[in-house]
């Protein structure tokens, strides 16, 4: 016997997602139980198990699947354990069926002999809710609500290496959540700076050759979207070029 092994989390841990195949010597590779794989990946936020039957490029695998919450996700797959087409064969159901429920997203999903890849046709039996479908819990406490308000304007003085520019911070407040929940509450800031902040046009087309600007952007405060404004020219500017000196004046002004 003989294994190998592939990292799937390139760059990263590579213990935290990964594959490793455990294949038998000699013989064909379509032989009976010809190898064994195993996959995980840590952590995980959902839990769950399935069974599949059939699949695979030859649709005569076995495998499984073990989600443990806040913990890890199990792969296995004995690869050519039955006989190829024990489990039907025809477009809108391909060569496997599977077994299995998990609950991730507030949401329980279950199926009870499926195909994974089993394509939705209103009236086909395997589309019957019992053979598969979904119970959405956070639907229970309401639709989602997104409510918003202007708090107040101010004006603000952006600084570059040329003069100080002139724009308005909108603080906006914010509550999203569902209807019958807590709702999350978050402070917003938009910049908007009406003469613009010059620089040189990205050059890649015909229509932004010439000067070109920031006039708007975002940030958690205004101290932050400040920040922000003068990084991003400051960015475009090393990246593009400068503006020309009377684009520079005319902002000022």
């Amino acid at each position: 016997m003989y294994w190998h092994y592939h990292n799937d989390n390139e760059g990263g841990r590579y213990w935290s997602n990964g594959r490793v195949w455990l294949h038998r010597s000699g013989g064909d590779r379509g032989q009976f139980l010809s190898s064994l794989c195993v996959e995980w990946t840590f952590p995980m936020s959902h839990c769950g198990w399935s069974v599949t039957f059939g699949g695979g490029d030859s649709g005569r695998n076995f495998g499984f699947t073990v989600a443990i919450p806040f913990l890890a996700t199990f792969y296995v797959t004995f690869e050519n354990v039955f006989p190829y087409g024990w489990f039907g064969w025809d477009f809108d159901r391909g060569h496997d069926r599977q077994i299995g429920c998990y609950f991730h997203d507030y949401a329980f999903w279950w199926q009870v002999w499926v195909g994974q890849m089993a394509s939705y046709r209103r009236g086909a039996s395997w589309c019957r809710w019992w053979r598969q479908g979904s119970v959405h819990f956070g639907r229970l406490l309401g639709r989602w609500v997104s409510e918003h308000y202007i708090e107040r304007t101010e004006p603000v003085q952006i600084p570059m290496p040329e003069g100080v520019y002139h724009g308005t911070a909108r603080i906006e407040r914010w509550s999203r959540g569902r209807r019958f929940w807590f709702k999350k509450r978050t402070t917003e800031v938009w910049l908007e700076i009406p003469n613009g902040i010059p620089h040189a046009g990205k050059g890649e087309n015909s229509w932004d050759c010439g000067d070109d600007g920031l006039f708007g952007i975002g940030g958690s405060s205004v101290e932050d979207a400040i920040g922000r404004a003068v990084a991003d020219v400051l960015r475009a500017r090393r990246r593009y070029g400068h503006a020309s000196p009377e684009a520079i004046q005319k902002a000022l002004a």
